[in-house]
């Protein structure tokens, strides 16, 4: 059995959204073992840890798939793309994941998950949810990612509007 101490990295696809001095400060001094600077995950190819963390599982311009377009002119010099969608983004996801030896965690953002973390939660994936806000709060059953949420009086709707668009009536 090894003495070496368990490491953890964290990971964003953009820099911007990369942890703070404050927050490394308050990660360093509840994590046990090893905590290695945080990377994006072009930066983080061939590096590994004992547990990755995923920042930015969002669906938004910045999020995880990128929703930023690429620009059209790149079109005419690159080879023709994949015609899977968000095939790079994807290859990038995977560097991601693959980085981590033991396991890997995946922020996401309740209100608005990414299109990858939707396929993790509906997929045959062992996914577990943690950090809810309330006991109150319970999982859509129309699409099996969103929150129900108390918005109008008497009335319930899937916090993943517009995409999803159940309702239900509030029970007293």
């Amino acid at each position: 059995m090894s003495d070496k101490k368990p490491s953890l990295l964290a990971l964003a696809r953009y820099n911007h959204l990369l942890p703070d001095r404050e927050h490394i400060k308050a990660i360093a001094a509840l994590w046990p073992g090893e905590l290695k600077a945080p990377l994006t995950v072009h930066r983080a190819k061939g590096l590994e840890a004992d547990y990755v963390i995923v920042i930015g599982l969002t669906a938004d311009r910045f999020g995880f798939p990128s929703e930023i377009d690429d620009d059209p002119l790149l079109d005419l010099v690159l080879a023709r793309a994949d015609s899977y969608p968000n095939a790079e983004e994807r290859r990038l996801f995977y560097v991601a994941l693959t980085r981590a030896r033991r396991q890997v965690h995946i922020l996401v953002d309740r209100g608005q998950p990414s299109a990858f973390a939707l396929e993790l939660m509906e997929g045959d994936y062992e996914v577990r949810h943690v950090g809810r806000a309330s006991d109150t709060d319970f999982i859509c059953p129309e699409c099996r990612s969103g929150l129900m949420e108390d918005i109008r009086s008497g009335l319930l709707v899937c916090s993943n509007q517009p995409y999803c668009n159940y309702t239900a009536p509030k029970m007293p």
